[in-house]
């Protein structure tokens, strides 16, 4: 569009305002207003001339009136007089159309018309109008356009994004719209849209800015500045992005800054984003800083403390990130740009600039455009970048991508570079360069303690020094990352100074690959699966040549093409097994170590099936698996937007890839045989290398899957990609013979396996029991067996009945006699019981009969023969009506108040029982009805001897209580009895003395000095207690006033030791105050009389008496002396002297006794007729923890002086002391009721050293009556 390519304009803003100042023009041409007295056109209309000065050709020109000056438009400096020949008249170029969205207006001279924008809109340049000329039959084109006033330009981005590319200026709204004004803006635009779109803020040079040139701009070329007005209302309500150009040693630097916001009205930079360049950092220490102009040097940074930060100095330019390193800036250059505009086609600041620490060096362009790149690189041992994720870097890079739709930055650096700190565990080692870890308990083999390692983000250590083998355990051997499993060399190669003792030299001899070191340097050749070996972790880890480590973890991606068994195999041929990711960050980190690439498919070991737990994976990744039932095995491949897509396929098929193998990993076999066979198959297999295939045959009966005829499966051994595979089916019986059966007796049964109709199944048919068929047999096995290839049936066809009763009768405790067999149904035979056994009372013998089920059976209950006793005196019995062991009879009184005698007790009724010894039992007891007592005799317990049997209780009977040798009952006697009185009640008798206790073997012992006893009854018994109490008004020094002893089987308990009754204080001596500081001796326990406390103080501290020591007594009135608690406070002692100074040399000093305590005052006094300014003679210091404090630190004693002239008539005097030294002042003043003559309310005068001296002539200042001061100006 042609408005793009308008020149620059001048700067509005700086050049002064509009007027009507200027008069019109007075060279020869024809003038005429198109604004009123503002803006005018001159053309030559009217002469013979068509052109102005060195513009040929134009005959008019736009003039603009600013400051009382005319500026001509569009060529600047356009001499006014008309001095060309004219050409021709300058009206051959027809009717003109103007642009559109304007309206042309035309003047006398029709070769001229001036254009105005139409209603809404404005013209970009900020002209209130422009004009066409017609020129050699052609009507001039108009280098500007009319714009929405809503929709101006607010800076330079906006003619980048409409494509312009070589415009250097433009007219733009900071504001947004063109009514709140417009500034010339220079642009810096470019071809590439990135890099594009910046507004010139600043180009600095030399000089310093003042603050109205920083404020609100400047235009010179050696510190050209936008002004921070303009970029404030640029940065409202939208973030900018500044972009600092350094000129350096001939060179050009740049730092880009994002979110850049400076706030209204203060010009604080409140938002400050990303920084991203080469320049360093320089400006976001200005963050939250204020706009400072102290000294001509304004920039945004505190005058007192940073005015060396600022970038307009005294001294030159200023860019402490670039000067610092030797590189002083010549030209210093800001471009701005809105930050939405700079995201659209850039990412944003990567928070990085190359000006490091010692240990990180940072890299990146200047632009940050699709396929821009950061790096990093660390330096010095152990120094990395940590991520997040436990992944190490020395080096990285970063790119700009197009991610997710948003231009964004591949990954993100985690700077600066760290020194890897030891994890838990480990160590560091004696050269500084690595960190080892060594096991406590054995790994199962080199191969479980490589993964030992890896789980904690380490591989088996490389050893280079025997230094650092003394961590070892002592005599124990250890796994590490040296091995020779390819060939007889050694690698890693060793370099510990020691031979392989191993054999004389470490040579591969069966598995024996792995090389193992002891805590003295001397390695050996092993077996890589000994399972008492320990292992040596490292940090960082180890990879061998052509490997990448992730976290201890050691790959290598191989182009192979092939099924994933095929790169697995390929993967053993590199001593390695495939890859087998846990969780997506795995494959990142591989990403950020640059092991693998985008858009490439990659071969894992990744499958649908686990053995044993083997290579589970995260649930996330597990959801991202493709689900068909062909996805055996996956692969992967990484998107341009880092998106992982995870591809399926069969395990034995497909292209593979590239494979990613993992070192070290046992990968040349399957790590368990094929699982065992089952009853009903067989198999057979050769080994367990990968390819080795193993046959499984199902047993006679059984399909393998159910599928008919017998199935032969073979399963391959396919190592990491799942062991065994597939999985053998099971062996599965079908069901052929489904004939129904039906036996001739409904008395048989039969019993059938699960899979009686499966071929081979079977079913039997049971005789009831003790019957068989006229065959003699007893059961008839029915088997499913096949007649033909597709035919089935249960063989034999006939099922016999049962009819004959096969051994002889069962008779329970007797016996049967029968004459020749067979017997069938209706046989008969003779039974009879064993002795002591009957079929009912009195029987002994029957007949039993053949029927369908068998014998009829008898059995004999065991019983008691012999008739039951009979009743006795005064009783009757029940009729006995069955004799078997257990059955019982009744025997009852028939007299009241007469009783049985039982082990029970007395009863009115009993019962016998008939018992297993076939004798009705009791059979010992007196069957008679008799008088007794009801009630038991008192009962005892050991080791009380009672001479009653429990039974005999009648009227008359007497019991005895005995104890055993050395033991008496209670009541100290050796015996005692009762009797069954005629009332049938027992004698009475102390239940209490039924108890025997044994006599106490010694004497009790006894405490000295006075007491009382109690309890002191001989004979001594164990459990006696006796009791000591000490006299009234004694205590023991314990405080206690009685003890006791209790006698055992082997003497008495411990007497008191301490038990001695003596005189003590009541009361506790005083406990002092936590927060007195005094210190106590007093055990807690000890009050007897004449017993001492001490109270000390701690060191530097002493008691209000200034004693170290206090102590307290417990006296014969049982109190304690002295020691009251508010005496017991220690004072913290001031070892310094109070002193003032120079200020206190001749004064006198009261107060200073000593020791000096916190707190304590002392006086200073001043020399006889010296005084304070204060008018007193004498000043305080107190006595703190730190020294002493004044209380008047400006006191000082001066002479004192004779007092001010006395005030005269109508004066007053404040104020009025009596005593006056150098210094002090005071004001004379007029009394109520009277006015000073002159205009002023008082005068003062000063004490100096030699006299007094007035602020104004005492002699002119008197005062006079208000009334008669009213006449004096009434006067005049």
């Amino acid at each position: 569009m042609p408005w793009l390519t308008l020149v620059a304009l001048l700067l509005p803003g700086l050049m002064g305002e509009v007027s009507a100042q200027c008069s019109q023009p007075s060279a020869v041409g024809y003038f005429q207003w198109v604004t009123t007295g503002s803006t005018g056109i001159l053309s030559c209309f009217g002469n013979m001339h068509d052109g102005f000065g060195y513009i040929p050709n134009y005959r008019a020109v736009i003039m603009e009136c600013y400051n009382g000056a005319w500026n001509t438009y569009p060529y600047p400096g356009v001499t006014t007089s008309c001095s060309i020949p004219k050409l021709g008249p300058g009206n051959d170029c027809g009717t003109y159309t103007p642009p559109a969205g304007t309206s042309a207006f035309s003047i006398d001279d029709v070769a001229v018309k001036y254009l105005l924008c139409n209603d809404g809109k404005a013209w970009l340049s900020n002209l209130p109008f422009q004009i066409v000329m017609c020129v050699r039959g052609n009507w001039t084109q108009v280098l500007d356009v009319c714009l929405d006033t809503g929709d101006f330009p607010r800076d330079c981005s906006v003619l980048a994004e409409k494509g312009v590319t070589n415009a250097t200026s433009a007219n733009i709204a900071p504001s947004g719209s063109i009514l709140q004004g417009c500034i010339l803006a220079t642009c810096s635009l470019s071809t590439q849209i990135d890099d594009s779109g910046w507004t010139l803020a600043m180009s600095y040079a030399s000089g310093t800015y003042t603050e109205q040139e920083f404020l609100n701009g400047s235009a010179l070329s050696t510190k050209y500045f936008l002004g921070v007005k303009t970029l404030q209302v640029l940065t409202s309500y939208r973030p900018f992005t500044f972009k600092f150009i350094i000129v350096a040693a001939g060179y050009e630097y740049a730092t880009a800054y994002g979110s850049v916001v400076i706030e209204n009205g203060t010009y604080s930079i409140t938002q400050l984003g990303g920084i991203h360049g080469i320049a360093g950092d320089s400006f976001s220490q200005y963050l939250q800083q204020p706009l400072d102009c102290t000294a001509l040097l304004c920039w945004w940074t505190s005058a007192s403390t940073n005015a060396s930060l600022k970038m307009a100095k005294a001294t030159g330019i200023n860019w402490p990130a670039l000067g610092s390193a030797g590189m002083p800036p010549s030209k210093i250059k800001i471009l701005v740009r809105p930050e939405q505009f700079d995201l659209a086609y850039n990412c944003p600041p990567f928070q990085v600039t190359p000006l490091g620490d010692d240990h990180t060096t940072a890299f990146s362009t200047v632009r940050r455009a699709v396929g821009f790149e950061v790096n990093f690189t660390c330096s010095g041992s152990l120094y990395y970048e940590i991520q997040e994720n436990g992944v190490l870097s020395t080096t990285g890079s970063s790119s700009c991508q197009l991610i997710g739709g948003v231009l964004n930055w591949t990954r993100r650096f985690v700077l600066p570079c760290k020194s890897l700190p030891a994890p838990s565990n480990f160590v560091l080692s004696d050269q500084q360069d690595r960190h080892y870890n060594f096991s406590v308990t054995p790994a199962a083999s080199f191969f479980d303690a490589s993964e030992r390692c890896n789980a904690m983000g380490a591989s088996l250590a490389t050893i280079d020094y025997i230094s650092n083998m003394k961590r070892a355990l002592p005599g124990i051997l250890y796994f590490t990352a040296h091995n020779m499993r390819v060939t007889d060399i050694i690698d890693p190669p060793i370099t510990v100074a020691s031979e392989c003792v191993k054999k004389n030299a470490c040579k591969r001899k069966e598995d024996n690959h792995c090389i193992v070191l002891i805590d003295t340097g001397e390695h050996y050749a092993e077996s890589c699966f000994n399972n008492t070996f320990h292992y040596i972790c490292m940090i960082p880890g180890y990879c061998p040549d052509g490997y990448t480590e992730v976290k201890g973890s050691c790959y290598k991606a191989v182009n192979f093409i092939g099924s994933p068994l095929d790169s697995y195999s390929n993967c053993s041929g590199y001593d390695s097994g495939l890859m087998h990711p846990y969780s997506d960050t795995d494959i990142y980190g591989l990403l950020q170590k640059g092991a693998i690439q985008r858009n490439v498919v990659y071969t894992t070991a990744l499958r649908t099936w686990h053995v044993g737990g083997l290579d589970t994976v995260d649930p996330n990744l597990a959801a991202q698996l493709p689900s068909s039932p062909d996805d055996q095995w996956f692969r992967f491949t990484i998107s341009d937007n880092d998106t992982i897509t995870y591809i399926g396929g069969p395990v034995d098929g497909g292209v593979a890839g590239t494979a990613i193998c993992l070192y070290p990993r046992y990968t040349i076999s399957c790590g368990t045989s094929p699982r065992l066979a089952l009853g009903n198959v067989s198999w057979t297999w050769t080994s367990n290398l990968v390819g080795a295939v193993a046959v499984y045959s199902c047993s006679y009966g059984w399909f393998a899957g159910g599928n008919i005829p017998v199935a032969v499966q073979n399963i391959k051994c396919l190592g990491q990609l799942g062991e065994w595979y597939p999985d053998v089916q099971d062996c599965i019986h079908i069901q052929v013979c489904n004939e129904t059966l039906t036996a001739p007796s409904n008395l048989m049964t039969n019993i059938s396996e699960s899979g009686m109709r499966y071929l081979g199944g079977e079913i039997v048919f049971y005789c009831p029991e003790n019957m068989s068929t006229p065959s003699d047999l007893t059961q008839q096995t029915l088997t499913c067996s096949n007649i033909s290839d597709t035919e089935f049936r249960f063989l034999p066809t006939v099922i016999e009945d049962c009819t004959v009763c096969l051994g002889t009768p069962l008779v329970t405790q007797g016996t049967s006699s029968l004459g020749q067999g067979p017997f069938t149904v209706g046989t008969k035979a003779s039974a009879i019981c064993n002795e002591n056994y009957l079929f009912a009372l009195n029987v002994t013998q029957k007949d039993l009969v053949c029927t369908l089920t068998g014998w009829q059976n008898a059995s004999c209950y065991e019983a008691c023969t012999d008739p039951p006793p009979l009743p006795g005196a005064n009783m009757i019995s029940q009729e006995n009506t069955v004799a078997s062991v257990g059955s019982t009879l009744w025997y009852n009184c028939t007299v009241d108040r007469l009783y049985i005698q039982t082990p029970s007790g007395a009863v009115a009724s009993m019962q016998i029982t008939c018992g297993p010894d076939h004798l009705w039992s009791p059979n010992d007891l007196v069957m008679d009805c008799v008088e007794v007592c009801l009630d038991d005799p008192p009962l005892v317990a050991l080791p009380v001897i009672s001479s009653w049997n429990i039974v005999t209780r009648a009227v008359g009977t007497k019991i005895d209580y005995t104890c055993p040798t050395d033991h008496f009952l209670a009541n100290r006697e050796l015996n005692a009895s009762v009797t069954c009185k005629p009332d049938k009640v027992w004698t009475d008798i102390d239940v209490t003395i039924l108890q025997c206790l044994q006599v106490v073997p010694v004497s009790p012992p006894l405490p000295p000095g006075n007491y009382s006893v109690d309890g002191n009854i001989v004979p001594y018994l164990v459990n006696q207690t006796i009791y000591f109490t000490c006299p009234a008004g004694q205590f023991t020094k314990a405080g206690k006033i009685s003890t006791s002893i209790t006698g055992t089987a082997t003497g008495w308990t411990t007497l008191d030791p301490d038990f001695i009754c003596m005189d003590v204080c009541k009361e506790d001596p005083t406990i002092p105050d936590l927060a007195s500081n005094v210190l106590s001796s007093w055990d807690g326990v000890d009050k007897t009389v004449g017993a001492v406390v001490n109270y000390t103080c701690p060191e530097n501290y002493l008691f209000l008496n200034k004693n170290e020591t206090l102590t307290t007594t417990c006296m014969k009135n049982f109190t304690w002396t002295n020691a009251h608690e508010d005496s017991l406070i220690c004072i913290e002692v001031v070892e310094v002297e109070p002193d003032l100074g120079p200020v206190g040399e001749n004064m006198t000093i009261t107060g200073n006794v000593k020791p000096y305590f916190v707190g304590q005052v002392v006086t200073f006094h001043c020399p006889e007729g010296q005084f304070s300014l204060a008018g007193t003679n004498q000043t305080e210091v107190i006595a703190t923890s730190g020294g002493w404090i004044q209380t008047d630190p400006d006191f000082i004693c001066l002479d004192e002086i004779g007092p001010p002239p006395p005030p005269s008539y109508n004066l007053i005097l404040e104020p009025n002391r009596t005593v006056y030294v150098p210094g002090n002042q005071v004001n004379y003043s007029c009394m109520e009721g009277f006015l000073p003559v002159i205009n002023r309310d008082f005068v003062t005068l000063t004490a100096m050293i030699d006299g007094w001296e007035p602020d104004y002539p005492p002699l002119t200042f008197f005062c006079i009556d208000y009334g008669v001061r009213i006449a004096l100006i009434i006067g005049c």
